[in-house]
């Protein structure tokens, strides 16, 4: 039995290392109330044609490359995101815009000075998830105070018949968000951010991992064949 123990641990063991490059960092704590969510800026064609949401450096513990960007749609489910497939997302490192105190309703220098990580349509809504998987890496480091500035454009006005709400967190403590309609529209510093997850990829090894796991398994193999070896024949 003592054996047996030992083989399972060691299987998870190398299971676990296996897996580990696939752990996510999910930014934001939802707020449950279904009023709370929002439609900006992927679930409503009046949402916003600049959305801007800025992460707080204490949300990560060291630096990032983001490859996958996430958010969900757990509290007013249903719906479906913006049809327009002119959607552009950009990720830049700031030490200017702060938690509850984004500036500038059209920040052409930081879109010019960012990076672009996605441009096209939004993906579908599968399993109360929005993922994007990013057309560039963007390399993050929250050293120095420096936060993650989010940025998305849309002028495309064509709006979905159902509009989606996502997950977001109202606490503004570690992010926060504005928005820009045009002239006639709402502007200004909102307390809300999505909920947004950083590489949070289900959980299936990478092809680079595949040899952990075999050679945890062929260690398996061996000790079983190994005690086998050893136990006394009877008769």
């Amino acid at each position: 039995m003592k054996s047996l123990v030992k083989t399972a641990a060691i299987a998870a063991f190398f299971v676990s290392a296996a897996l580990s490059s696939a752990q996510a960092l999910v930014v934001g704590v939802t707020d449950t109330n279904p009023n709370h969510s929002n439609s900006a800026p992927f679930g409503s064609a009046q949402a916003a044609y600049v959305y801007q949401q800025v992460f707080d450096d204490s949300a990560f513990s060291g630096p990032l490359t983001i490859n996958q960007l996430t958010f969900y749609d757990t509290i007013l489910k249903g719906g479906s995101p913006n049809p327009g497939s002119n959607f552009q997302i950009y990720l830049a490192a700031t030490t200017t815009q702060q938690v509850n105190a984004i500036t500038d309703n059209f920040p052409v220098a930081l879109i010019n000075s960012a990076t672009l990580v996605f441009n096209g349509a939004i993906p579908a809504l599968a399993n109360g998830r929005l993922d994007f998987t990013l057309s560039q890496s963007f390399a993050y480091d929250p050293s120095g105070g420096t936060n993650l500035l989010l940025i998305v454009k849309n002028f495309d006005l064509s709006g979905s018949a159902t509009p989606l709400f996502l997950d977001s967190d109202t606490r503004g403590t570690v992010t926060s968000s504005r928005q820009y309609s045009g002239p006639n529209g709402p502007a200004g510093n909102l307390k809300t951010g999505l909920v947004t997850g950083f590489n949070d990829v289900v959980a299936v090894p990478e092809p680079a991992t595949w040899g952990s796991m075999l050679a945890g398994l062929a260690l398996i193999g061996f000790m079983a064949t190994r005690r086998r070896q050893r136990s006394p024949a009877i008769g």
